[in-house]
């Protein structure tokens, strides 16, 4: 096989470096609640159970079977999150009523201009905050048509497509896993899903990180497809559809980049060097199409000028520079500091000139701890940072409340399950990546292992907190997936002959 050497030195790389993260989200778990990190370890078998009693009950052939219990389960599943949308339901805060009432703002108006009226705190936000001009056409298209069919614009309905989001990205999590794994895999993939809490908890949450989910996975699912099938119109077919909507995702949340990018490797990983090239060539032509596109409608609408981007566009180097203060997460007094700083072209040297003194400051060793610390504070945080945003004006106040909020009577159990699991996931996916090590073989496995890596390294570089890490979670849990079958194919033989010789070795 090709690459096998390359395979097997990206995975020992990314379990090394992965797997010291894991390792101190594992230690740091053990310090505050040890419970917490033996539950997390309990999870991992109690899961390799749960699939091994679902393999003696459905044949590798028998996904029609398994297709009817998906449907069954999903179905209830969507009524609990449309049920936890409206239970959990808030007034935004932050960014998100920002974005939610300027674009209110636009529907209701029918006009870009005075699109601030409702925030004046915010005037300029779109010119500073380019990444969100996705979001805010998005939800102000959206909204015009609620306002023109009702003549109003309920928060629900907002709450309503996050939580179809959501839902859309389930299934094809479990028709991605369909093609990836044997039935009794596919369900194991749902079943992550169905017992993931953040799937629920985010459904009032109508931000970038759940709304761009979609266009993670189905752009996965149509890639995969793209590469199984042995036509060519209908290869092309899927791969442009996928750039297409890896666009869009993009649009909404720049991490997505990350899927063309791993797309893109792996296409000249497994396939001939002519077919890789005009594969890629095909997606890049159709992404560069479509950000040609969004930038001439963005600039059409008007509803930010040349003078404002110029005068209060931050860089990109802002968010990086950001990622290098304290834990990596967002901080005001960087957001004033390049605010500050003059026009574009200052703020950009501005920041670059705060990034070289902060790597100066570090040092080789202290930038190493920066980004251990990094790491640890964003991957450990099963909730995802949701109790942060849905405590700000609760309109339903209820028992559920009690659980998911910080202040609540029983959120420890809710940090305790959420940050239990989110450790079961990290360890299935280290699981996963041993297996290539130890079998270095090139299928999809190593692709949804290739996203976590691009996910990994953007956020120990770029701005970080847990919930930017949402989106890729159907990626997270696929591969989780894929170390559970790992771990059930071990034998109980094998691991004894191992330990006895290990015993000899010793003696």
């Amino acid at each position: 096989m090709r690459f096998t050497k390359t395979l097997c030195t990206f995975h020992i790389i990314f379990l090394c470096m992965f797997g010291w993260i894991v390792l101190q989200v594992f230690l740091s778990n053990w310090k505050d609640h040890f419970l917490c990190a033996l539950w997390g370890v309990a999870l991992v078998i109690i899961v390799t159970i749960v699939y091994k009693w679902l393999s003696r009950r459905f044949d590798n052939t028998d996904y029609k079977k398994a297709n009817r219990i998906f449907w069954i389960c999903m179905g209830i599943m969507f009524v609990l999150q449309l049920l936890a949308g409206y239970f959990l339901m808030y007034e935004p805060g932050t960014d998100l009523r920002a974005i939610h009432e300027i674009s209110k703002t636009a529907a209701m108006s029918g006009s870009f201009e005075n699109i601030y009226q409702n925030v004046p705190n915010n005037a300029g936000y779109l010119a500073r905050y380019t990444n969100n001009h996705g979001i805010f056409l998005l939800l102000t298209g959206y909204y015009r048509i609620l306002f023109l069919l009702f003549g109003e614009i309920p928060l629900f309905a907002s709450v309503f497509i996050n939580t179809l989001a959501i839902g859309i990205s389930v299934l094809f999590v479990y028709k991605t896993a369909s093609k990836l794994f044997p039935p009794a895999g596919a369900l194991t993939a749902f079943l992550l899903c169905f017992l993931f809490l953040p799937y629920y908890t985010y459904t009032p949450f109508f931000y970038t990180d759940s709304l761009s989910m979609p266009f993670v996975i189905l752009p996965l699912f149509l890639y995969i497809s793209a590469l199984k099938t042995q036509k060519r119109k209908k290869r092309y077919g899927f791969l442009i559809l996928a750039a297409l909507l890896i666009y869009i995702g993009y649009a909404l949340k720049g991490s997505v980049i990350i899927l063309l990018v791993g797309a893109v490797v792996y296409l000249f990983l497994s396939r001939p060097v002519k077919q890789a090239l005009a594969c890629s060539c095909t997606m890049a032509a159709i992404f560069l199409a479509c950000a040609v596109i969004f930038s001439t409608a963005v600039n059409t609408a008007g509803f930010v000028t040349k003078e404002e981007l110029q005068k209060e566009q931050y860089p990109l180097t802002h968010w990086i520079m950001m990622g290098l203060n304290g834990k990596g997460g967002y901080t005001h007094s960087d957001s004033l500091f390049t605010r500050g700083a003059g026009d574009y072209t200052q703020k950009k040297e501005a920041t670059v000139a705060e990034i070289r003194h902060r790597l100066e400051q570090y040092g080789a060793s202290g930038l190493f701890a920066h980004l251990t610390e990094k790491g640890n504070w964003t991957w450990s945080d099963g909730t995802y940072y949701i109790s942060n945003h849905i405590a700000h004006n609760p309109l339903h106040k209820n028992i559920l409340h009690e659980f998911f909020l910080q202040d609540g009577n029983c959120y420890f159990v809710f940090l305790f399950a959420s940050n239990t699991y989110q450790l079961m996931l990290l360890l299935l996916l280290c699981l996963s990546i041993a297996k290539s090590i130890k079998k270095p073989t090139l299928d999809f496995t190593v692709l949804l292992k290739g996203l976590v890596f691009g996910v990994f390294l953007f956020f120990l570089i770029w701005e970080t907190r847990s919930r930017y890490l949402f989106n890729f979670t159907p990626v997270f849990i696929l591969a989780a997936t894929d170390g559970i079958l790992t771990l059930s194919k071990l034998k109980l033989s094998s691991l004894r002959a191992f330990y006895n010789r290990r015993i000899k070795k010793h003696a």
